[in-house]
């Protein structure tokens, strides 16, 4: 069994959601509390046995409702040496990826939820910081492994080589922007070279990504659509549509692959490929404020 501990946003809903993924519910106390439910079983080989919060009463609540935490400590260091890997959860406060240092100069497993920064320096340094100890890293949005993107695959085979993309879903641009980004992105690979945001209007970004071997990517995020995550994929040979919609198998689907690089010590995907779409991002952020494109 891999021991996890979850550290962070115990009052927010990646942290609700994951621990509910990784232990067994107090059934009767989740549908009190309101919390959503995933509607697929736990993993089996996995569990949070500490929950560690800034506010160690969300921390205590949250644990109060799922099986097998044995630890709500005070200090988010004091997991250390009790668990095999690190989960730090997205707190909307866009600072989590600050909790990483300890854990990755312990050189655990760890898992950062999106995004790792605004900064593509700052990301770039915690990279390279779990290089440097060793600790297998892992940061992304989790419709990278959404279900609806495998069940496509076999379709994007027959599209031929892919031409262009589009990408679309709501919210602010780096903190909703990672998902559709991440979905596209995790088909069109690495090599993105510049960035040109045309949004004409408030909260209406709409981002042209070239990549170095003359693909290209129009993401769009609105903040004022209603939730959805759709890509579509231009080849030579025709077009494939993914509508991502079923949240708890993307979100249980991670968190599997988070155990297993906690297992093995190998990331499923190198995080290099985290840092372009941070990198992509933020150039599109420079972009909207300059109106002019942006090397990345």
């Amino acid at each position: 069994m891999v021991r996890l501990a979850l550290v962070g946003g115990a009052g927010i809903f990646h942290a609700i959601a994951f621990s509910a993924l990784l232990n067994e519910k107090d059934e009767e106390g989740w549908k009190a509390a309101g919390h959503w439910d995933p509607g697929v079983p736990p993993l089996e080989d996995a569990q949070a046995v500490a929950i560690w919060d800034p506010d160690q009463e969300k921390a205590k609540k949250l644990a109060a409702l799922v099986r097998g935490v044995e630890l709500v400590p005070e200090k988010m260091e004091d997991v250390i040496g009790h668990i095999d890997g690190v989960v730090i959860c997205d707190d909307v406060t866009q600072q989590h990826q600050k909790r990483c240092r300890p854990f990755l100069e312990a050189g655990l497993p760890t898992f950062c939820d999106k995004p790792l920064s605004r900064d593509p320096a700052e990301a770039e340094a915690i990279i390279a910081l779990a290089h440097q100890h060793g600790a297998p890293f892992m940061s992304c949005s989790a419709l990278r492994f959404a279900r609806e993107l495998d069940e496509a695959r076999e379709g994007l085979a027959a599209i031929g080589a892919i031409k262009t993309a589009h990408a679309v879903g709501p919210g602010e641009l780096v903190f909703y922007g990672i998902h559709p980004a991440e979905l596209a992105c995790t088909l069109l690979g690495p090599g993105a070279e510049s960035v040109h945001h045309v949004g004409d209007a408030e909260g209406h970004n709409i981002v042209r990504v070239r990549w170095a071997d003359g693909k290209y990517l129009v993401l769009q995020v609105f903040e004022d659509i209603g939730y959805t995550f759709q890509a579509t994929f231009f080849g030579d040979k025709g077009f494939q549509h993914v509508a991502v919609g079923d949240a708890g198998a993307f979100y249980r689907n991670m968190l599997q692959h988070v155990v297993q690089m906690v297992r093995t010590g190998e990331p499923p995907f190198p995080p290099e490929h985290t840092l372009e779409i941070i990198r992509i991002l933020a150039a599109a952020e420079r972009s909207r404020d300059s109106r002019e494109p942006v090397s990345i």
